[in-house]
C-alpha cells in the first residue's frame, strides 16, 4: 500500500492536520490494514465541514472508485466507496435516473456521503442519503 506525509484540510481549510495518507489499491489491502491499526480515519475527498476525517493516520478511499455495476431498469448502482456523486449522475442521468437525496455538491464520494449521512433540500420528505442504501458484500 502506498502512503505519503501531507498537510490535509476539509472544504474550510481549517483545521491543517500532518497526517500520513495511505492509499490502498483493493478491499484485501484495506481489510489486512485496519486489522492492524489501532486508530485511523477513512477519508473521501475532503469536501466536508470542520475537522471529519482528519487525522495523524488517514486511509484514502480515491483509489477505490469503480462504479461496479449499473442496473438501468431498477436504477440500482454497485460501487466502490471513493467513486465521487458526480460520477454517478454522469453515467445515471442519461438512463433517466437522479439522486432521491442530493446534497449541495457533487464532488463527494460515495464513502463520504455514507459517514456524513448527507442530506438534501428535501430532507423532510425524503430522508438522508443511507434511507436509500442497499447492504453488499
Amino acid at each position: 500500500m502506498k502512503s505519503k506525509q501531507t498537510l490535509l484540510k476539509n472544504w474550510g481549510n481549517y483545521p491543517a492536520v500532518d497526517s500520513q495518507v495511505f492509499s490502498p489499491d483493493n478491499k484485501a489491502e484495506i481489510q489486512d490494514f485496519v486489522k492492524n491499526e489501532t486508530r485511523l480515519i477513512a477519508r473521501g475527498n475532503g469536501k466536508c465541514y470542520g475537522d471529519a476525517a482528519l487525522a495523524p493516520k488517514v486511509l484514502s478511499t480515491l483509489s477505490l472508485n469503480s462504479i461496479l455495476d449499473f442496473d438501468s431498469e431498477t436504477g440500482i448502482i454497485h460501487c466502490e466507496a471513493g467513486v465521487l456523486l458526480r460520477e454517478i449522475l454522469d453515467r445515471v442521468v442519461p438512463a433517466g435516473w437522479f439522486f432521491y437525496v442530493t446534497p449541495g455538491i457533487k464532488n463527494i464520494t460515495v464513502g463520504g456521503a455514507v459517514a456524513s449521512d448527507v442530506h438534501g433540500k428535501n430532507h423532510p420528505t425524503h430522508n438522508c442519503f443511507s434511507h436509500y442504501l442497499k447492504a453488499s458484500n
